[in-house]
């Protein structure tokens, strides 16, 4: 992510996982999965905002999209992503546990930009939270394409049921 004077550097090294990712999605028909699409879009548009807090809005916007299902309501969202989150990025109970808090955390930071309370906040805890918001999608997104091309799965839904219940 690129805030202020940093820039994101490619190395040579990079292009063979890029082309294998570019491939992948390549795959994907949007109108197979406009969820992924959508998390995709608001990953990318958390680049082009200009400030930090729409940076992690979008960044937590993507979040939801990828781990939440249609008409599924609204109670105990925190939890229920975090777990879902954790599950499908974490092989083990502690790593689980430990990402659970973490993204809990970070969705409980992106409530309080969204209900105004993130004024105490500073500069540098906010360029914490939108890059720790932005590694945890990239790895999510990344596996998420790789999951969908790999697996019996027909519709987003059907991912996030296998996160719910599956032997991940």
């Amino acid at each position: 992510m690129s805030h202020g004077n940093d820039k994101f550097r490619l190395r040579g090294s990079d292009l063979v996982n890029i082309q294998q990712l570019y491939h992948e999605l390549k795959n994907i028909e949007s109108s197979q999965n406009p969820a992924l699409f959508l998390a995709l879009e608001r990953f990318n548009s958390a680049y082009s905002d200009s400030s930090l807090e729409d940076k992690i809005i979008d960044f937590a916007i993507s979040y939801e999209v990828l781990f939440s299902k249609q008409k599924e309501g609204t109670d105990s969202v925190t939890h229920k992503l975090a777990v879902r989150f954790s599950r499908f990025v974490a092989k083990n109970l502690e790593q689980r546990i430990a990402l659970y808090r973490t993204m809990k955390g970070l969705y409980g930071k992106r409530s309080d930009i969204v209900h105004g309370n993130i004024k105490g906040t500073d500069q540098q805890e906010k360029e914490s939270i939108a890059k720790d918001f932005e590694a945890n999608m990239r790895i999510s997104l990344k596996k998420y394409i790789e999951w969908f091309n790999t697996g019996n799965y027909n519709e987003h839904s059907d991912l996030v049921q296998e996160i719910d219940f599956g032997q991940i």
